[in-house]
């Protein structure tokens, strides 16, 4: 049975700081595999509709990270089993627009 929070996440909401499972905690992502594989359709799809949900912010958040750490679009590929140019077409622009933030952050540049 999805819980509040897990019913925000799976239609596209966001979690509160008074939800009880932090958002892609794992205790969360733990409940939400259990349901995917309920008997009910409406449990198990919207389950599976909040897992998609985090593992994009997931990966989207794991991108970025190697990209601050240096490593180039095809290391990345190779690991998320996708072509350079998948990787690349999905996540350049974030990837552009979160460099211009911390460089203006580093020049002391405040945000507009």
């Amino acid at each position: 049975m999805l819980t509040k929070t897990r019913k925000r996440v799976a239609t596209g909401g966001t979690a509160t700081t008074e939800d009880t499972s932090q958002p892609g905690g794992p205790g969360m992502m733990a409940e939400l595999a259990v349901d995917a594989g309920a008997e009910d359709p409406g449990t198990a799809l919207g389950a599976v509709n909040a897992l998609k949900v985090l593992l994009a912010q997931l990966e989207a958040e794991q991108v970025d990270r190697a990209r601050r750490l240096g490593w180039s679009w095809q290391e990345i590929a190779n690991r998320l089993g996708v072509t350079k140019q998948t990787v690349h077409r999905k996540y350049a622009a974030r990837d552009a627009v979160l460099t211009a933030l911390r460089t203006r952050r580093e020049r002391g540049v405040p945000p507009a």
